[in-house]
């Protein structure tokens, strides 16, 4: 391994070396995922790429920009371009997971080009940008960030803060003033990297870092540190810090908040959220310290961190010790490496500025701890290993003596053995993400006390049919967690399935009469709860549910028709009975959903009961062409098993409605006729056509 000093630091251009460097480190970054292409959607891919039609293609841009990144929670992120790419993504290969993963892995290839290019700017020698290009492009711990198509944000974000780094360093580690090309276009990164992840607002700390690293190392000082970092305010950081206010705007303007006020996080995602600040400090060290063994080791890695895999620190333990003499050797190592050469102590300052978001001490994220946070400071972590592995091997065949050149030797065989390591490590780990069971599955046996990993394994046996594992799994995800929203609801509806009405109702109300729980949140518990009630024959406690959620959200449709439902029934009697509200509300109902059959056979069973029989018959009619379309489409196959019997069900519904509707019709010609032949003005007639007209049908 000879070490070179590349020319000209600031306008280094490309030399056919460096080219074959970017080809082995492109094929090396995108040979190490190629068994994660066949991958399906896993994790949250479902509700990102899947299930949000924001992103199915290009004709609903103006979505992506107005609105949050999340359609089924309040968590303030905006990332508008991270779901730009995913439309065009979507426009290109259409709802194919290995087309979004391709792109993912063609992403990851140009982020590891791009350290080696930072590294080869920064430090001029090109083994040590080509051991940092090939450490960040096999490591383990980036897996998380590249196969899961969620992951496109964090490789979009370091992608722009890399290249405006590098650019930085060619344009305004000169020194010189003015606006160049180069500037203007880290300004138009800064910008971009924000867009896609609002954790890449580092990049402006890292400039600053790298600037007073950059004057530090200066022999001669021609001005002091304050008119230095002035001037370098006013032609360098201003433009950057402008770019950043533009973002606050646009977040402002599509979510209503810059860094999410009022916004709580639920105990699973972060269990930080409610201590105080000596708290997270403690915790700190103990993240700190997982996180330097995932970065140094590689090994074991898992889909979840979350309550309750990591215990939250309140005393002095042997994690918190373990994360102190981490912290306290990478400070050590800085002050070291500023007393010689200086390199390491850039690749420390780097790190630390990059994790700061992210360490959940003085700034609270909606995840406690995750692989995919480290891979952007991961940068710094291989610019390091670069700097260490190429130094020593430099500073031995310098000595000169055949034991040196040796170990030299025995350095770089390390090294080599270290990295196929890692990328047997990667390879390995992209196989368990190859679909949901095999990952639930890795991540409960890794954090069998994570009650997301419990949730997850109890969801998918759920899904599957597989009720009773199901149930025993989501259990015990409650009982770590007693206020786990999501899976008290999960529960609950598996209870539901199972016609176990009255424990439906007992693992729900805790959850709907908790204070803390957001108003969104109690949407689904409260409807299933009101089913229960309703099959229980709790009539006022099944009104009453459903009309909580409707004072949450005015426009539910499936609670204004369970409302109708019940309301104009005669049989419940009493103050219950409102037909003329029922029907109000049902027929907002179907103006929210025009074209579910669900909807529109509610509608024709309630103008039944009432005996508007032009809208029954219309309403039918509609249902009924639906129907077909459905039942043909199960016919073909293109329809699961439970999606099959669903809509032969309510074919079989709408049947007996039709024949309820001609008996109805044939009635009313009956009673008609009758009327007919009786002489006008008797009471008889006169009372049939009010109790008519009372009922609705004229």
């Amino acid at each position: 391994m000879q070490t070179d000093t590349h020319p000209a630091l600031t306008t280094a251009p490309w030399t056919r070396r460096d080219a074959v460097a970017a080809i082995v480190l492109a094929l090396l970054a995108f040979g190490i995922y190629a068994n994660s292409i066949p991958n399906e959607f896993v994790y949250d891919d479902h509700t990102v790429v899947v299930q949000d039609t924001r992103s199915h293609g290009l004709s609903r841009i103006d979505k992506l920009f107005s609105q949050g990144y999340w359609t089924i929670t309040k968590r303030p992120l905006y990332r508008p371009i991270t779901l730009l790419s995913l439309a065009v993504n979507h426009a290109v290969t259409g709802l194919s997971a290995p087309g979004y993963r391709v792109v993912n892995l063609l992403l990851h290839a140009l982020v590891c080009i791009g350290v080696y290019r930072l590294t080869l700017l920064v430090f001029g020698r090109f083994w040590t940008a080509l051991v940092a290009g090939l450490v960040y492009a096999v490591h383990p711990i980036h897996v998380e960030a590249v196969v899961p198509i969620v992951g496109r944000s964090e490789l979009l974000a370091a992608l722009a803060v890399v290249v405006a780094l590098a650019l930085y360093v060619g344009d305004a580690a000169r020194g010189g003033r003015g606006v160049t090309w180069r500037y203007v276009l880290i300004v138009a990164l800064t910008w971009t990297a924000m867009l896609c992840k609002e954790s890449a607002i580092v990049l402006i700390g890292m400039v600053v870092a790298f600037d007073a690293w950059r004057r530090y190392r200066e022999p001669t000082r021609p001005i002091g540190w304050g008119n230095y970092f002035t001037s370098r305010f006013i032609w360098r950081y201003a433009g950057m810090i402008f770019a950043v206010l533009i973002v606050f705007s646009m977040r402002q303007y599509a979510i209503g908040t810059l860094f999410g006020e009022g916004i709580t996080f639920p105990l699973v995602d972060n269990p930080l959220g409610r201590d105080p600040l000596w708290v997270r400090a403690l915790t700190g060290f103990v993240l700190l310290g997982k996180y330097a063994q995932l970065l140094l080791i590689g090994h074991p890695l898992c889909c979840d961190y979350s309550y309750d895999a990591i215990p939250v620190a309140r005393s002095i333990t042997p994690a918190v010790l373990m994360g102190a003499v981490c912290l306290a050797g990478v400070l050590v190592t800085a002050v070291v490496s500023l007393r010689r050469r200086g390199e390491t102590a850039l690749g420390v300052c780097w790190f630390l500025v990059a994790y700061a978001p992210v360490a959940n001490v003085v700034v609270l994220i909606g995840t406690f701890l995750a692989e995919r946070l480290m891979y952007l400071p991961s940068i710094a972590v291989a610019m390091v290993w670069g700097v260490v592995v190429s130094g020593a091997v430099e500073r031995c065949r310098k000595r000169g003596s055949a034991g040196f050149q040796l170990l030299a030797a025995c350095l770089t065989v390390a090294t080599v053995i270290g990295l196929g390591a890692y990328g047997v490590l990667t390879v390995r780990r992209n196989a368990i993400w190859r679909n949901d069971e095999s990952l639930y599955r890795d991540g409960l046996a890794k954090q069998p006390d994570s009650a997301r990993c419990q949730f997850n394994m109890g969801s998918w046996y759920a899904s599957h049919g597989e009720m009773d594992k199901g149930i025993e799994h989501l259990r015990r995800a409650v009982e770590i967690a007693d206020s786990y929203v999501m899976g008290r609801t999960k529960l609950g509806y598996c209870y539901l399935c199972q016609s176990r009405w009255q424990d439906a109702v007992d693992v729900l109300k805790p959850l709907v009469a908790s204070t803390t729980s957001r108003s969104e949140h109690l949407i689904s518990p409260l409807q299933m709860m009101g089913r229960a009630h309703l099959e229980m024959g709790n009539l006022d406690a099944a009104i009453g549910s459903f009309r909580r959620v409707l004072e949450i959200d005015p426009k539910n449709a499936e609670a204004k028709r369970c409302v109708a439902e019940i309301v104009t029934r005669p049989e419940v009697g009493g103050n219950l009975y409102s037909p003329l509200e029922g029907w109000g509300l049902i027929v907002e109902a179907v103006n929210l959903e025009p074209n579910d059959v669900v909807y529109l056979a509610s509608a024709a069973r309630i103008a039944l009961r009432q005996h508007r029989l032009l809208e029954a018959k219309t309403y039918l009619a509609r249902a009924t062409e639906i129907a077909n379309e459905r039942i043909r489409q199960a016919n073909a196959g293109k329809l699961d098993r439970a999606a099959t019997r669903t809509v032969r069900l309510m074919a079989r519904d709408l049947t007996r409605m039709r024949d309820d509707l001609r008996e109805q019709m044939e009635e009313r010609i009956r009673r008609l006729r009758g009327e007919a032949t009786q002489p006008s003005g008797t009471s008889s007639t006169s009372n049939a056509t009010s109790t008519w007209r009372a009922d609705g049908s004229d």
